[in-house]
């Protein structure tokens, strides 16, 4: 019972979520592929002062919950910390994309026998697992840590399914006995005792791309202030001697789930509806660069130039941005 090919987005949405929404859009709906991201389009970075303890302690030592820099709503809540961000996004897949959300609680049947009906319906789950018990992870039986997966297909005479990750570049199989060991009461999120399937509603009748844009348009990003203050936040960081390894993956997290899609919205954008290659090869050079950063952080953390090396590689792009921004509002929209 294998679907048809379903692959990461091009950029991460916030969290693995949000993530595997644009998956899933861009399965159902291939002619409007990664228009999932146009949801970001009234959503703004903001940057936020944490306290190490509290986080560390917060999240038991788990350097995701390290990410200064958020991607909000408009009403300035970070994706997806409350029940209300989240459902924002899902109303948005259905009346923007087509694509409805079921959300169910474990119920009578076995999560195993819910995601094979579901699977069998042509639909894709979102469940939860925990990586300790998931051998496809590095956490395995080392660390308990909830986590979502997108299961894509399965093999039923093996007692495996087939699941997207995006903790790993591509898609794995995983025990039907791993995916069951998960007990929804010891993670404490409002999603924690239920378990998603999307699913292709009518098709819509068309996308406003030029709309997404001017409502784009219409607010300041503030990109220069908040990014300014995430850069002074990691040198502070990276100056000290002890922990660099966390905060290093708190920072590429930071940049790889909530700079990143920002700056891949704008791509997006340029390339629907304004049609400067100007600005595309500008944006596309962005995009990337926000992506070598974060890949930069994690690979580099035991140079000895480490700090200088990715301080400067982060100003270097935030003056990109400040030049992209200024030139395409100096132009005045479409």
């Amino acid at each position: 019972m294998l679907l048809k090919e379903v692959t990461h987005p091009a950029a991460p949405f916030a969290n693995c979520f949000g993530s595997y929404f644009i998956s899933c859009c861009n399965f159902f709906r291939p002619s409007l592929t990664e228009d999932m991201i146009l949801f970001l389009s009234s959503c703004n970075l903001k940057f936020f002062s944490l306290d190490y303890y509290y986080i560390n302690q917060k999240f038991s030592g788990n350097p995701w919950g390290w990410k200064p820099l958020r991607i909000c709503n408009s009403n300035g809540v970070p994706l997806f910390d409350e029940e209300s961000a989240f459902y924002e996004c899902i109303d948005f897949m259905r009346n923007t994309l087509g694509v409805h959300t079921e959300i169910k609680a474990y119920g009578e049947k076995t999560i195993v026998e819910a995601i094979l009906e579901f699977l069998s319906l042509g639909r894709l789950p979102i469940v939860f697992i925990d990586d300790y018990y998931n051998s496809n992870s590095e956490k395995y039986l080392q660390k308990h840590n909830p986590h979502g997966i997108l299961v894509i297909g399965a093999i039923s005479e093996f007692q495996k399914f087939r699941v997207l990750d995006m903790d790993v570049e591509k898609a794995y199989e995983i025990s039907f006995d791993e995916v069951v060991r998960f007990i929804p009461t010891t993670y404490s999120n409002f999603l924690s005792a239920s378990f998603l399937s999307l699913y292709a509603g009518d098709p819509p009748v068309t996308v406003d791309y030029k709309g997404f844009y001017k409502q784009y348009l219409s607010k300041e990003k503030n990109i220069y202030k908040e990014i300014e203050l995430l850069i002074q936040d990691m040198e502070h960081h990276f100056s000290k001697s002890g922990n660099i390894d966390y905060f290093a993956k708190g920072y590429h997290f930071t940049i790889l789930y909530n700079i990143v899609p920002m700056a891949r919205l704008r791509l997006h954008l340029i390339n629907r509806v304004v049609k400067n290659d100007e600005e595309r090869i500008l944006s596309e050079k962005v995009f990337q660069d926000w992506i070598s950063l974060s890949n930069l952080i994690i690979n580099s953390v035991k140079s000895s130039d480490f700090a200088p090396t990715v301080i400067g590689m982060a100003r270097s792009i935030l003056d990109e941005e400040t030049k992209l921004e200024r030139q395409i509002r100096e132009r005045g929209g479409i």
